[in-house]
């Protein structure tokens, strides 16, 4: 029989020792009992005289409050000295029920640490208020975000240690304090090997004496948690963080002219109806895909707008005067989301990858730099895939029921949020149906969550019913829709892998000195999920005929193939290094000119200053270039062109001191007599008798966030000096 040692962290416990070595003892399991006390409320000498009658209790007592974590380290060094096999810690106030301790030990291994969740499946917490919940959720987020050990309760001291493991370990370099030293063991100990395994538990508060956990202590906790994760790697946490920063450098590309990068509009105009509306429901029209998008930027832009409320003393019509006049304000916001979404997916791929490295190669790649400071639907959908593929890979590595559901919610949501990815909903239950195909226990979490996530994809679409359903129509009336012409998916499916090696090559270089799989779950998820999506998008999206147009569909590559290089090893281990240094030369590059204004900025400035009379016209035929808009140009707008901003440039003359009239494809069918028209044009050959007066880039460049930008073998790149089309102004004589 297993040799084992429960060790309990007094400090002040004299109302509950006694009780709780009676209760130990009384489970019959032949167990031991070390208390370590530090208190000096008499706690020590009651354990003295207990232990006149008791041969398995034993006492260490220190001058002075050393606190938890010392108490621990204390107990585990007492024994080892005893050779004890197996080492437990749980608190002297009952919170940890001595009847779990069976089901605890049924799970011990030599190379398996047993933890006492409050978080799975079957567990149950008593007598804590809302605010300590709602502040344990957060701390078991943070550390399973910065540790990503796999487990679900990374903050309760009832654990079972393996001595053979403990053993491995310097004890005397583990120097936290308090509940932290638990995260400090554990991280300690999946260097040397260990598997952790979890129990359900009963926690209840504690109903004697006084809780001993301080403010303190948890300011010490959160920061002590970093230094754990990142002891003797400063130089990843500084990449890290300076990376994280990075993601809100660029934000405010061609900002005022809001409507540069299509699909941002229904995230702010959308969200400004509704909240003028009272709704959270999008207008028909408003929102034609994108609706977990539209969402989350409801909620950031409502946020926006109740923290600048006060400062226009709570009069609403004032606060929404300033929205309507100062559009970018709000975009930028919106955009502030996608920046929040770049951190979590750079975490996410350095929990996976647990290389700085790797996070810098995907992160920097010139697609996902580009569409990462805009809102469109490849960001959050990215995102959603990101988790589910995390969750996925925790399903079947730690075949934790919790996991599953997580795998296919997160898949479901990147489903309702865009109905192309109907691939990861599929792949998600596909994977675990085939991973769990001889532990039928497994079925029924699998079936829920699949109702789950249908009933999720349900909700979302309901909210946007007729807007999701034009998208669906727009996916089924693709070539594809009426059958798959096996030709030309695979010379599209050739042309995506061409796409691929042109956008991700500081991805792909590292693959050239592998030397063999790391992990070989992570190896073949990522490789099935980058197959699938290639194929997906190669039957779904036929009509791209060369490298330059829709790059953006191509995101998701960078993370599938940042993943795959996680699960490898490498011949030469700078190469990952390398690659990443100049990935980041190129990054660094695209934040400057996404620092920088835009061609179209360039042109509606020098038309601002130099065009503005009433005397002239100014016919845009750029749809992407945007005029200060006055009164009398906002009235020339179809009626469902001219919004509340159209509208109140109308009621409250605004923009008058841009006196041009402005004409585009939006006006109505109206002649124009006056003496003198400017035209701005792209490419366009020259009009007849027209004469230029200003270009605002050479003939052939186009870099703009939709389209070409992405290309690393694109030379012009390099040589921009704006992104943008080229634009140019002529005079009609």
């Amino acid at each position: 029989m297993a040799k084992t040692l429960v060790i309990i962290p007094t400090y002040n416990e004299r109302e509950n020792i006694a009780k709780l070595v009676e209760s130990v003892t009384g489970q019959n399991l032949g167990l031991d009992i070390l208390v370590v006390d530090d208190g000096n409320d008499g706690t020590d000498q009651l354990i003295l005289e207990l232990q006149k009658t008791r041969e398995n209790l034993f006492l260490i007592h220190r001058s002075g409050k050393g606190g938890r974590g010392s108490a621990v380290i204390e107990g585990l060094k007492y024994g080892l000295e005893k050779n004890y096999d197996f080492l437990v810690e749980m608190d002297a106030d009952f919170s940890h029920d001595p009847q779990a301790l069976g089901e605890l030990l049924a799970k011990a291994a030599p190379d398996t640490v047993v933890i006492g969740s409050r978080y799975m499946r079957g567990s149950k917490i008593v007598g804590w208020p809302l605010s300590r919940r709602i502040f344990s959720k957060f701390a078991n987020f943070y550390a399973s975000v910065v540790l990503g050990l796999g487990y679900s309760d990374y903050t309760n001291g009832y654990r079972v240690y393996p001595a053979a493991l403990v053993r491995k370990l310097d004890l005397n370099a583990i120097r936290a304090k308090g509940y932290i030293v638990l995260s400090e063991l554990s991280f300690a100990l999946s260097k040397v090997g260990a598997e952790f395994a979890e129990v359900p538990i009963v926690f209840v508060n504690r109903a004697r004496g006084v809780s001993n956990f301080s403010l303190k202590e948890i300011k010490e906790a959160f920061l002590s948690v970093v230094k754990v994760r990142f002891a003797g790697k400063w130089l990843e946490l500084l990449v890290l963080v300076l990376l994280s920063l990075s993601f809100f450098v660029g934000l405010a590309h061609a900002l005022p002219l809001t409507n540069v990068i299509s699909d941002e509009s229904p995230n702010v105009g959308g969200v400004l109806r509704a909240l003028e509306n009272k709704t959270v429901l999008p207008a028909v029209g408003d929102v034609p895909y994108a609706t977990v998008t539209y969402l989350l930027s409801y909620v950031f832009v409502a946020a926006y707008l109740a923290l600048a409320w006060p400062f226009f003393g709570f009069d609403l019509a004032a606060l929404k005067e300033q929205v309507v006049d100062n559009l970018s304000s709000v975009y930028l916001v919106t955009r502030g989301s996608s920046a929040v979404l770049a951190i979590i997916a750079a975490a996410l791929l350095y929990k996976f990858s647990r290389r700085a490295s790797i996070t810098v190669l995907v992160m920097t790649s010139i697609i996902v730099t580009a569409m990462f400071r805009t809102t469109k639907v490849w960001v959050l959908t990215t995102v959603l895939t990101l988790a589910s593929l995390y969750y996925l890979y925790a399903a079947i590595t730690a075949k934790s029921r919790r996991a599953i559901f997580w795998s296919i919610l997160f898949a479901a949501l990147s489903l309702a949020n865009f109905p192309f990815n109907f691939y990861a909903v599929g792949l998600a239950v596909a994977v675990l149906l085939f991973v769990f195909r001889r532990e039928r226990q497994f079925y029924g979490v699998i079936f829920k969550s699949a109702l789950a996530g249908t009933a999720v994809v349900a909700a979302v679409t309901a909210m946007n019913w007729q807007n999701i359903l034009d998208q669906v129509a727009t996916i089924l009336s693709s070539p594809a829709a009426g059958g798959i012409d096996l030709g030309g998916t695979l010379a599209s499916f050739w042309l995506y892998l061409k796409r691929t090696v042109l956008m991700f090559p500081f991805l792909l270089m590292p693959l050239l000195f592998t030397r063999g799989i790391r992990d070989r779950v992570l190896f073949w998820l990522s490789l099935l999920y980058l197959a699938v999506y290639l194929a997906a998008i190669s039957i779904v999206a036929p009509w791209v005929s060369s490298v330059d147009p829709f790059l953006r569909y191509l995101v998701p590559v960078a993370f599938f193939l940042g993943l795959i290089l996680a699960s490898l090893e490498f011949r030469w281990n700078k190469i990952l290094a390398v690659s990443a240094a100049l990935s980041f030369l190129v990054y660094a590059l695209t934040l400057c000119y996404l620092a920088r204004p835009t061609t179209y900025n360039l042109a509606a400035d020098w038309a601002a200053e130099s065009l503005n009379s009433e005397r002239v016209i100014i016919v845009n035929d750029v749809s992407r270039l945007q005029f200060p808009l006055n009164a009398k140009s906002a009235a020339l707008l179809e009626e469902r062109f001219c919004s509340t901003r159209c509208r109140q440039t109308i009621e409250r003359n605004l923009g008058a001191d841009f006196a041009s009239l402005v004409v585009d494809a939006r006006r109505k069918r109206e002649d124009f007599d006056l003496p003198a028209q400017y035209y701005l044009f792209t490419n366009e050959p020259r009009p007849t008798h027209a004469k230029q007066i200003f270009g605002s880039a050479a003939p052939g460049e186009h870099f703009s966030m939709d389209n070409k930008l992405g290309l690393y073998f694109d030379f012009d790149y390099y040589r921009l000096k704006n992104l943008g089309e080229a634009i140019y102004v002529y005079e009609i004589d």
